[in-house]
């Protein structure tokens, strides 16, 4: 079964890249929006749910002071049991 979710990003200049972890994971954002400190803090919490074990990238929009995370996945993540 193909399950598959398109969203597209306009990563202008506005958009800032941050690397994290051994594995080179990758945050992008909207440098209007977030703070390079805001981007560290959803890393690092990234990390504790184990989301950064492997080379993961998420993008990240802040609206209404709420956080908005999209992330990339290899379509063999729905072969995992524990998904």
């Amino acid at each position: 079964m193909f399950v598959g979710l398109f969203f597209q990003f306009d990563l202008s200049d506005d958009y800032e890249i941050q690397i994290y972890g051994i594995t080179q994971n990758e945050i992008y954002y909207d440098k209007g929006e977030l703070t390079i400190e805001e981007a560290d803090s959803l890393a690092d919490a990234l990390e504790q749910t184990g989301y950064f074990d492997d080379y993961s990238t998420a993008y990240v929009e802040k609206k209404n002071n709420n956080y908005e995370l999209f992330f990339s996945f290899d379509d063999s993540i729905f072969d995992d049991p524990t998904f």
